[in-house]
């Protein structure tokens, strides 16, 4: 199957961290060696996230190795990017990052490469403002 043909994947579920008046949202994909990890394992990570950006927190729960091999953690996160950023209207314009740890730090990168270059566009390219602490 070459990397431009559609592939079917189950849906994905998300987990979403809001705070009062989020200034931008981050698709935060999870690290595990692409094996292993979940939104349970990176909570903490991402309910900081959430407070120390001020963003909207959208962690992603793909499907794990073996029993779901490569590219299928891939395609769900793509699938993922492209709603998330298809509701830019339900999060008022704010600008889209996307981030992970470790494989999904890999998984992350290689989603945006399967998006259209409309949609890759749509990502922000700075990064989000950290609170002082």
């Amino acid at each position: 199957m070459s990397a431009g043909t559609p592939r079917r994947c189950a849906p994905v579920g998300l987990r979403i961290y809001s705070p009062p008046a989020a200034e931008s949202v981050i698709v935060f994909v999870h690290g595990g060696g692409w094996m292993m990890g979940s939104v349970e394992t990176h909570d903490h990570i991402c309910r900081w996230l959430a407070v120390a950006t001020n963003s909207r927190v959208i962690s992603v729960d793909y499907a794990l190795a073996p029993e779901h091999p490569f590219p299928f953690a891939v395609l769900q996160v793509a699938n993922a990017l492209k709603a998330v950023l298809a509701q830019r209207s339900l999060n008022g314009s704010l600008p889209v990052f996307v981030a992970g740890d470790s494989a999904g730090a890999t998984i992350a990168s290689l989603a945006l490469l399967r998006l259209d270059l409309a949609s890759r566009r749509g990502i922000a390219l700075r990064t989000p403002r950290f609170r002082e602490a």
